[in-house]
This record gives structure tokens, C-alpha cells and sequence, in this order.
């Protein structure tokens, strides 16, 4: 399952890049890539149960079925690692790009 994840991340890093290129706008490939993986890392988040109280995880935890929970979480670690990967792939090529 990760290495798909990782495989679509590449894909969308691709994509974003030829979108980019296309219209002519290939400096704006770490902005987007940043704000991309930014999103992508607050879903992940919010999906995870980390912005919220300790009451409403346990209510979350007494409502939600094992299925529901399952797809949940799958969710969640994927949005996590495409985010990251989109922010890795942000800093390299910000970095790769300066001078030294």
C-alpha cells in the first residue's frame, strides 16, 4: 500500500509540474507543491482526531463502527504520506534550485 502511495505521489508531482510548464509558470512549482502538501497534511489532521478534545474522540471512538473507522484511517495515512511527500518534494527543489 505504500508504495502505491508513493508512486501516486510522484504522478501528482508530475502532473503539477507539466501543469505548470504548460502554462509557463514552472517558478511556481514549490508554491503549489507547498500549499498542496500544507492541505493534504491539515485533512490528515483533521481525520486523525488530533484537533480535537479528548471527549469527542471518545465519543468518535463509541459511535463509529470497525468499517467506518477502518476507511478512516486509511484515509487519513494516505492523505499524511502524499502530503509529505508533496513537502518533501517542495524542499528539494527548493533547495536543489539555490545556489550554493
Amino acid at each position: 500500500m505504500y508504495i502505491k502511495i508513493f508512486v501516486i505521489s510522484i504522478a501528482e508531482t508530475a502532473m503539477v509540474y507539466a501543469t505548470l510548464a504548460i502554462f509557463n509558470k514552472s517558478d511556481m512549482l514549490v508554491t503549489t507543491l507547498g500549499i498542496i502538501g500544507a492541505i493534504l497534511l491539515f485533512i490528515s489532521s483533521i481525520l486523525s482526531g488530533a484537533l480535537v478534545s479528548g471527549n469527542r474522540m471518545r465519543l468518535n471512538h463509541a459511535v463509529e463502527d470497525k468499517n467506518e473507522m477502518q476507511n478512516k484511517k486509511t484515509i487519513q495515512v494516505f492523505t499524511f504520506i502524499l502530503g509529505l511527500m508533496n513537502v518533501f518534494a517542495c524542499l528539494i527543489i527548493y533547495f536543489s534550485s539555490k545556489p550554493l
